[in-house]
C-alpha cells in the first residue's frame, strides 16, 4: 500500500508540473504574439483604458431613476420678507439672487430658526465652522446669516471657476468630498440637492422673479 501511495503522489506531482510548463510556455507565445502583432497589442491596450475609464466612472454616476423629481414646493409669502435682503447682498457679491433665493428654499424653506441634526442654522443653514469663517454673529438674524451664506457661495463659485454644480456640491456635502471624488460625490443626497436648486433656480429665473420680488 505504501508503493502504491507514493506512485500515485508521483504521478500527481508529474502532471502538475508537465500542467505548469504547458501554462508557462503559452504565456510566453501570447507575449511574443502580442509584441509582433501592434494592431492586437493597441486593442488590448485599448480595452484596459477603458475598462479603468468604466471603473472610474461609475462610482461618480448615479441612476437617474434613483433621482426622483419632486413638485416644487413655493414659499411665496415667506420669501419676499427677505427678497430686500436677498437683492442687496447678491448684488454686493455679484451673485445671481434667483440662485440665492434657490439655495435658501432648498436648505430651510425660508425659516430664518432652521436648526438641522447636524448643527446647521439659519435660512442658508450655515455650519458653525463656515459662520465664523464668514464672519456670522448671529446666523439667526436673516441679514447675518444671508450675508455669510451668500459670502461662502461666491468663494465656491470662484473656486470651481463659476461651475455652479460644483459650488453646490462643495456647499452641501463639503470642500473637501468634492476634492476626493474630483468632482460631484456619489452621494444621493448631495446629487438630489443639486438637482433640486437647479429646478428652484430655473423656476424662480423663468417664472417668479417678477412675481417674488412684488412686495
Amino acid at each position: 500500500m505504501k508503493k502504491e501511495t507514493i506512485q500515485i503522489g508521483t504521478f500527481s506531482t508529474v502532471i502538475h508540473n508537465w500542467f505548469f510548463y504547458i501554462v508557462f510556455i503559452l504565456l510566453i507565445y501570447w507575449i511574443i504574439l502580442m509584441a509582433g502583432n501592434p494592431l492586437a497589442y493597441s486593442r488590448v491596450t485599448q480595452a484596459a483604458e477603458e475598462t479603468l475609464k468604466i471603473n472610474i466612472i461609475l462610482p461618480e454616476a448615479w441612476p437617474e431613476s434613483e433621482i426622483k423629481a419632486e413638485p416644487l414646493r413655493l414659499n411665496i409669502k415667506k420669501s419676499r420678507k427677505f427678497q430686500p435682503i436677498i437683492n442687496q447682498v447678491a448684488d454686493r457679491y455679484e451673485v445671481d439672487p434667483d440662485l440665492v433665493r434657490a439655495v435658501i428654499m432648498v436648505e430651510s424653506s425660508y425659516n430664518p430658526l432652521a436648526l438641522s441634526n447636524k448643527g446647521a442654522m439659519g435660512l442658508m443653514q450655515l455650519m458653525p465652522r463656515t459662520a465664523r469663517e464668514m464672519g456670522v454673529q448671529d446666523c439667526f438674524n436673516p441679514e447675518h446669516n444671508i450675508n455669510g451664506g451668500v459670502r461662502y457661495l461666491k468663494k465656491l463659485l470662484n473656486r470651481y471657476n463659476g461651475d455652479i454644480e460644483l459650488a453646490l456640491a462643495a456647499y452641501n456635502a463639503g470642500i473637501r468630498k468634492v476634492m476626493e471624488y474630483r468632482g460631484v460625490p456619489p452621494f444621493k443626497a448631495t446629487r438630489l440637492y443639486i438637482k433640486k436648486v437647479n429646478d428652484y433656480f430655473l423656476f424662480y429665473k423663468k417664472h417668479m422673479g417678477m412675481a417674488v420680488n412684488r412686495a
